[in-house]
């Protein structure tokens, strides 16, 4: 939580975002990116896994289309904090 402490306090996260707040902790390129990157990045990750819950979950149409989607996102999140 501390490492998430600086977004809190400036209203880009909220206490009450569990997603955001849980990968909001140390990670690679984490601490030089500015927080709308880090933002950006939490909610592209976000999406990757709304797409693995369609694929495990047995919902899915088109599970190749959703696995393609998972990989564009998660390039996506950690491009955003290069």
């Amino acid at each position: 939580m501390k490492h998430c402490a600086p977004l809190i306090r400036k209203g880009i996260l909220s206490t009450g975002n569990g997603f955001l707040r849980g990968n909001c902790g140390p990670r690679q390129g984490l601490g030089q990116a500015p927080p709308a990157a880090i933002r950006r990045s939490a909610e592209l990750r976000a999406q990757a896994a709304v797409a693995v819950d369609r694929i495990t979950g047995g919902y899915t149409a088109d599970e190749v289309a959703d696995w393609h989607e998972v990989e564009q996102k998660l390039v996506e999140a950690y491009s955003a904090l290069k």
